[in-house]
């Protein structure tokens, strides 16, 4: 499943990053923003990816963004043939480079050319470290939600095929395995595989991949990451009969799920929606289950933008990304949603999953 996106709304995104980044520098009296975290990187060119090292938060190059309109990319000589022929051609950014060896920070300062800036990153000398930055990437530009949509199918699938592909006796690592290899053709990347098997799914809310071979239960969970945006979704599949214990925690946690969801619109305070999703624990009989894991939140640039509590400050934007994930030991819902006036839509869901109390039950094999 091939994504292409029309130059006219790449073009238009990338206006709009830029007067979200003016507006940002004038309200705060600054003359530059310098951004090195892969999140912010991705997010103002609309895509590109400075990131080498996986693990790494911060990339291998910088943008430097002058309240002028200067627009340079530093990095080193290793990474500037990639950044001018593949990242950046055409897009009216320069590129400037040091030796391999040599710290970029001259040459940030030289694009700064005595701006008072601030940055993303700390030990930049004379640079204070940016605050706020994260609010400026909530609301989704429309070739966002094109490409978040086009991710969300994506990642619904892979979690959907390596249920269905999976037998009794294969261990964890291959549930995890297949994940990876549905998403490589795709260029995405996993940023987060947790799959627990029988007892591990009642042990463990974070368990990473084992060893240990599968005999009757399995839950595959993926964050997944292209372009620097996020989709998350959690499914399960059962080797035989459900029992009528297992189901019921289904039926409950698809009610908070419902819950979560059907308040996610634009305008909402986001801890109405939390409030919303913890009275549905008491209503269905797990009062006390929220308190063992986070319930999700905001979605986007990073595999969480924030989580949600009783004390969040924020307010639902037009077009922002949500993954909630409620649990009842034993089971969780977990999706990632669109927030539109019309309501939530859901862009992990996969066209003949089965559905308990309207929410991706166990598939029964």
């Amino acid at each position: 499943m091939r994504f292409e996106q029309s130059t006219a709304l790449l073009e238009a995104e990338r206006r709009e990053k830029e007067i979200r980044v003016q507006q940002y520098l004038a309200e705060r009296g600054l003359g530059a923003l310098v951004l090195t975290r892969v999140e912010n990187f991705a997010w103002l060119t609309a895509g590109a990816n400075n990131r080498i090292v996986t693990t790494e938060e911060a990339g291998a190059a910088s943008l430097v963004y002058t309240a002028d309109g200067g627009k340079y990319v530093i990095t080193n000589i290793s990474e500037a043939r990639r950044m001018e022929e593949e990242e950046f051609a055409g897009l009216g950014w320069e590129v400037r480079s040091t030796r391999w060896d040599q710290s970029q920070a001259y040459l940030i300062h030289e694009a700064l050319n005595g701006r008072r800036a601030v940055a993303d990153t700390v030990g930049l000398p004379g640079i204070e470290q940016a605050t706020g930055l994260q609010r400026l990437r909530y609301q989704l530009t429309e070739a966002e939600v094109e490409r978040l949509r086009w991710l969300g199918h994506v990642t619904g699938t892979a979690v959907a095929d390596a249920c269905r592909l999976h037998e009794p006796g294969e261990t964890e690592h291959v549930a995890a395995a297949r994940v990876h290899e549905a998403l490589a053709p795709y260029g995405v990347t996993p940023a987060v595989v947790l799959v627990a098997s029988d007892d591990r799914i009642y042990r463990y809310r974070h368990p990473v991949p084992t060893a240990k071979p599968v005999e009757r239960y399995l839950m595959v969970v993926l964050v997944a990451e292209k372009w620097g945006l996020h989709a998350a979704a959690t499914r399960f599949v059962h080797f035989g009969p459900v029992s009528d214990v297992l189901r019921r925690k289904y039926e409950a946690v698809a009610a908070v799920d419902q819950a979560y969801i059907g308040a996610t619109r634009p305008g909402a305070e986001v801890r109405s929606i939390f409030q919303a999703g913890l009275k549905a624990y008491g209503q269905v009989g797990f009062g006390d289950e929220w308190l063992l894991h986070h319930q999700g939140g905001a979605i986007g640039y990073a595999p969480r933008e924030y989580l949600a509590t009783a004390e969040s400050p924020e307010v639902v934007q037009p077009n922002q990304a949500f993954a909630w994930n409620p649990s009842i030991t034993g089971a969780k819902a977990e999706d990632t949603v669109l927030a539109t006036p019309a309501g939530a839509e859901v862009l992990t869901a996969v066209e003949g999953w089965p559905l308990v109390g309207g929410r991706p039950g166990p598939l029964v094999r």
